[in-house]
């Protein structure tokens, strides 16, 4: 248990003060407030006016965004509920603050806004449409579907269809809000329009400066002969990439051969970036900006300017190439024996795709792979011994699968999964290893860092999962609310439950339990990965489209090489800024991160969607995996969700534990398989259908039990 979680342990026995904590933990006051920081702004705690930190969910106080509805009435949206505020304590609130309230009912339902964290001037899109001679915007943000906005008198000239970027202020008396126009964006249509809509609203650049390509131009398009000064030649070695058929920025290659002693000598070898984006430049303070690359199918929206992140960064084959690299010993085991970190020059010698590794691991002839053919052999190999070595640890994995989508312009043909090879996993087994090393490096050297970890469940989540597995009657050897701190545990509830019929149910709501990993100035292990104390976690090899990995590089040049790249004077000088600046570091490229998920998943909801409109009036097979007083969901293909609305199901009766429901076809169970109709796709990408008559009652699954 990291200290975080010893904090949120104690505050749910009673609120305590800084100093109590602080003395109760053993901590200096700038250390519990360091640690404290994290856990105010995710609203996880807060302090009340007695100077003592609370934890919210435990308290009376939530904190949330206000949503204003056309008929004048108030809301705040709190997580996953919707609480309504009584108008008169509206304290002049606008769309999108950001409040704290205090609940006044036993159900939460209602509330009193106590104070407004801070304000909001939200951008918003939506698309115009014409009623009754008058033109109006329809907004693309479900959650603010409830207010009407209309266009001023000057832009009702604006053709419908269009779409457009735009604020609001203060609602009329007729509770219409009036669009303040940014932009006019396009019309609407393409996926393109929407990632654009997305970006917009969140504020994201998707273009560059032109101070920014102006500094990028000014790069040079190859290696420079000084710039091979104190590096490594590794350009004679077997080094390679291996990347998706699409991708073009190419930031890490690798190689590795047997030594004379039976061990593994594994290369990890990575873009140097940081030798072509320095601190403070006008292409660094924009990585930092972004954050991160967003892809989704063949869009990009890059980190960097594609003359780095495509041109003279990129690993391509036959040209030489700035990297740093990790050369590692490993036995037949997988233990590390010895690694060191080196300034290098590469040339990979084959641009490898994971589709034709695939075929090569799988004994099918490639042809132009066949001389790197022992090589792969090799690397595979070395790749199950660590794969094998982190499942013992009690490394996760889940079963997910990624939905793929076959295009022709616009048009979404098909939908599919994408199937995870040998070739994916030995380049995720060897980028993992890369990341241990360095990060064990710099820590045993006390090094100012930026680690990478995941904390541990929470443990309300895992108190739920328990619940509902011994109402499956599904019995674990142990107490998986008690033990699930241990990732083994955690690891072995997955294998234990393989078997059942339930497993696609139990194994989304284990996921829904872990956290999201996230950069932090101070090591606090990776839950995930089994990474506990004794050993230590980063992100060092996609430096090109992470800003992390680009300011990991630069921390191991200042301190584990610097004497090849600074003056010593200059190295000490960095170390009392970067405490300062590190932990700012993290917390913009965690945010960053998240913020990158939200607008893949966003988009490959607006793809799926486009997908399932060509589908509605058809209908599918899909089992049960979720019956609620709202309905009953059904998982099609593995690849999306159909909820069927419970006023559709006429008799519509559900049991107590949620495992069955009753209707004139019969008893129903979880993981029965039902004909349903798809009848819509929201807005959200929410699919809709109604039972089939065509279905028969199913009898009772088997409960699970292990022997």
């Amino acid at each position: 248990m990291n200290v975080q979680d010893k904090i949120l342990e104690l505050l749910e026995k009673k609120p305590q003060t800084l100093s109590s904590l602080c003395r109760t933990l053993n901590l200096s006051l700038e250390d519990g407030n360091r640690l404290l920081k994290p856990l105010v702004d995710s609203y996880q705690i807060f302090l009340n006016d007695e100077k003592e930190y609370v934890v919210t969910r435990m308290s009376a106080y939530r904190f949330g965004t206000v949503e204003m509805r056309y008929d004048g009435s108030i809301y705040v949206q709190v997580e996953d509920q919707v609480v309504k505020v009584h108008p008169r304590m509206d304290m002049n609130v606008s769309q999108g603050d950001l409040v704290q309230i205090r609940l006044v009912d036993y159900h939460g339902l209602n509330g009193l806004i106590e104070k407004v964290i801070s304000k909001n001037v939200k951008r918003m899109t939506g698309t115009i449409f014409e009623k009754e001679g008058i033109k109006y915007v329809k907004l693309d943000e479900s959650s603010n579907r409830r207010i009407k906005i209309c266009l001023k008198k000057e832009d009702q000239s604006i053709p419908i269809h269009t779409k457009i970027l735009f604020t609001i202020g203060a609602p009329d008396y007729g509770h219409y809000y009036h669009a303040d126009i940014i932009k006019i964006l396009g019309k609407k249509g393409d996926l393109d329009l929407e990632l654009i809509s997305k970006l917009e609203r969140e504020e994201i650049p998707y273009t560059f400066s032109k101070e920014v390509l102006k500094e990028a131009q000014a790069l040079p398009k190859k290696v420079l002969p000084q710039d091979y000064e104190r590096r490594v030649d590794l350009t004679q070695e077997e080094i390679f990439t291996i990347d998706g058929d699409g991708t073009k920025d190419f930031d890490d290659a690798i190689s590795c051969k047997i030594l004379e002693n039976g061990h593994y000598q594994l290369g990890v070898h990575i873009a140097d970036v940081s030798h072509y984006v320095q601190e403070g430049s006008a292409i660094y303070q924009e990585a930092l900006k972004r954050g991160t690359s967003i892809y989704f199918m063949n869009r990009v929206i890059p980190m960097l300017p594609f003359t780095l992140s495509n041109g003279i960064c990129s690993l391509k084959e036959n040209e030489n190439r700035l990297t740093l690299s990790v050369i590692m010993e490993l036995d037949q085991q997988g233990h590390c024996i010895q690694s060191h970190v080196v300034p290098s020059v590469i040339c990979s010698k084959k641009r490898m795709t994971y589709t034709k590794v695939n075929c090569v691991l799988n004994h099918h002839f490639v042809e132009d792979y066949e001389p790197f053919k022992n090589t792969l052999f090799i690397m595979n190999d070395l790749a199950q011994i660590l794969r094998k070595k982190r499942e013992k640890s009690g490394s996760i994995s889940f079963e997910q699968k990624e939905p793929q989508f076959s295009m022709n312009e616009d048009k979404v043909l098909d939908m599919t999964f994408h199937e995870r090879g040998e070739a994916e996993n030995l380049i995720e087994e060897f980028m993992i290893e890369a990341n241990k090393v360095v990060a064990t490096l710099a820590f045993q050297n006390a090094y100012p860092f930026l680690y990478r970890g995941h904390r541990i469940p929470e443990r309300s989540l895992m108190v739920e999962v328990s619940k509902f597995m011994s109402k499956l009657g599904i019995s674990l050897p142990y107490s998986l609310e008690k033990s699930y701190m241990d990732p083994k545990v955690f690891q072995q509830s997955l294998k234990w439950c393989k078997s059942s019929s339930y497993y696609p149910i139990i194994e989304e709501m284990l996921l829904h339990t872990m956290r999201k990993a996230e950069y932090y100035a101070f090591p606090i292990g990776h839950y995930g990965l089994a990474i506990d104390q004794d050993e230590f976690y980063t992100h060092f090899t996609s430096p090109i489209r992470r800003f992390p990995d680009l300011c990991v590089h630069q921390l191991i040049k200042d301190f584990v090489l610097g004497d090849l790249f600074y003056k010593n004077e200059e190295v000490q000088n960095h170390i009392l800024s970067l405490k300062n600046k590190l932990p700012f570091i993290a917390s913009v490229a965690s945010h960053a991160e998240t913020r990158a998920l939200e607008i893949e998943r966003y988009m490959e909801k607006q793809t799926m969607k486009k997908y399932i409109q060509y589908k509605i009036g058809s209908t599918v097979s899909g089992s049960i995996v979720k019956i609620e007083e709202r309905g009953i969901t059904l998982l099609i293909d593995d690849l999306y969700h159909i909820l069927i609305p419970s006023y559709t199901i006429y008799g519509y009766i559900m049991d107590s534990n949620q495992l069955s429901f009753q209707c004139p076809h019969g008893v129903y169970y979880l993981m029965d398989e039902l004909e349903v109709k798809i009848t819509s796709v929201s807005r959200t990408a929410m699919v809709y259908g109604v039972i089939s008559k065509e279905n028969k009652q199913r009898k009772t699954p088997k409960v699970y039990q292990k022997d």
